[in-house]
């Protein structure tokens, strides 16, 4: 199975800088990031256990997506490696037997045409 993962295009109003954000006193209705892992975890088994012999798009946040990739890279969640993701860039997964390989990271190539 191939899983797509691309972040959508976000518009800049009202974005704090990162170095802005108080990681110490997140609103209490924010997604812990241990949750968020988990549950990139679950949507990948869900999608290879639904579709095993197909392509999956995922379109999503920065975070999920990042989340995602750290999955697929069996990187733990508390890792703080950096990861970057450009708006609409492309990364592509090859998953099988509970291994996946890295076909794409990051790519924006499909912008330079416009």
């Amino acid at each position: 199975m191939k899983l797509i993962i691309t972040r959508h295009a976000e518009t800049q109003g009202n974005v704090k800088r990162i170095d802005a954000v108080d990681w110490y006193s997140m609103p209490k209705d924010v997604e812990s990031r241990s949750s968020l892992f988990k549950r990139a975890q679950q949507m990948i088994l869900k999608a290879i256990k639904r579709y095993p012999d197909s392509t999956v798009l995922f379109v999503s946040h920065n975070a999920l997506n990042k989340a995602l990739i750290r999955v697929l890279r069996k990187w733990l969640p508390e890792d703080k490696t950096s990861i970057s993701q450009e708006n609409t860039a492309i990364t592509i997964f090859e998953v099988s037997d509970n291994k996946s390989k890295e076909l794409l990271f990051n790519c924006t190539k499909h912008l330079s045409k416009y």
